[in-house]
C-alpha cells in the first residue's frame, strides 16, 4: 500500500480467522477503523449480546474471561494479528491508530471469543485499512 491509500475488508462473528488479503508491511504505519455505519454483531444463543467493535463485558460470562483468545480484550471486541500469530494479537475496537507491525504479513482479524464459541455469533463489521506512513 502507498502513503494514504486505503483497503477494506469485511469481519464476519463466526470465523475464527478473517483472513482480510490486506498485507501490511513491518515499519509501516496505519490505522484500521471500523466503516462509521452503525455495525452491530451478535454473541451467543442464549445470551444474544449484541454490540460494536469496542466488545462487551457481562456478569455471567466474565467469570469465564480465562477462555477469551485475546484476554486483554473484552468480549467480542475487534482483535488484529499477523498472519494469525497469537503473539502478535493486537486491539483494534473502533479504531486502532497509528499501528507499525513487528513483522510483514497479511492482517487476520476475529470477534474476541472463546475457542470453540464461534458457530453461535452473527452479524459481520466492515474495516478500512489506511496507510499513514
Amino acid at each position: 500500500m502507498k502513503i494514504g491509500e486505503t483497503k477494506d475488508a469485511i469481519v464476519h462473528s463466526i470465523e475464527f480467522w478473517n483472513h482480510t488479503n490486506i498485507e501490511l508491511k513491518k515499519g509501516n504505519t496505519y490505522s484500521i477503523s471500523v466503516d462509521p455505519k452503525d455495525q452491530k454483531w451478535t454473541d451467543g444463543k442464549w445470551i444474544k449480546e449484541v454490540c460494536n467493535a469496542e466488545g462487551f463485558s457481562h456478569r455471567i460470562l466474565d467469570i469465564f474471561s480465562f477462555l477469551k483468545r485475546y484476554k486483554s480484550a473484552k468480549w467480542f471486541c475487534l482483535i488484529g494479528c499477523i498472519d494469525k500469530s497469537p503473539e502478535d494479537f493486537f486491539k483494534i475496537g473502533i479504531i486502532k491508530e497509528n499501528y507499525t507491525p513487528t513483522k510483514t504479513g497479511i492482517l487476520n482479524c476475529f470477534a474476541n471469543d472463546a475457542k470453540g464459541h464461534y458457530k453461535n455469533n452473527s452479524g459481520s463489521i466492515s474495516i478500512k485499512v489506511k496507510r499513514i506512513k
